[in-house]
């Protein structure tokens, strides 16, 4: 009887493993649904400026997107400066493709509101960055 009882013991302590297991492997897949490097297309009626900072008073490191002007290849979101009542979101940026194929690689923020109405951050798409 006791073999039984010990043998049954670990048959569910296994069982009970196996189902933690299964479920951390199910949250991790779930949370892996954001990701950094997006591509994001400018889909609103304003003009986005690259800055150095998550901030519209730090210095500009591109030029400035004109409304619908192109895309911007992110990798993480941070908060920053409240520019207007949609917000304090600002993503970080690598890349920004211009209308008429200007490419530069310059590093800084644009503001999200004016970006994409903050779009990859409600769409889970982008990862909030490390640092912000």
């Amino acid at each position: 009887m006791t073999m039984r009882f010990n043998l049954g013991r670990r048959v569910a302590t296994a069982a009970a493993v196996a189902a933690l297991a299964a479920g951390g492997l199910g949250v991790a897949a779930g949370s892996a649904s954001a990701s950094g490097n997006q591509s994001i297309g400018l889909s609103t009626y304003h003009g986005v400026g690259v800055y150095s900072g998550a901030a519209a008073n730090t210095p500009k490191v591109a030029d400035d997107f004109a409304p619908y002007g192109g895309w911007v290849a992110s990798d993480c979101w941070v908060p920053g400066q409240y520019v207007t009542s949609q917000g304090d979101v600002w993503y970080h940026v690598y890349q920004e493709h211009y209308n008429g194929g200007k490419i530069t690689y310059q590093y800084g923020y644009v503001y999200a509101p004016y970006v994409d109405n903050n779009q990859m951050l409600y769409s889970g798409q982008l990862i909030r960055c490390p640092w912000g």
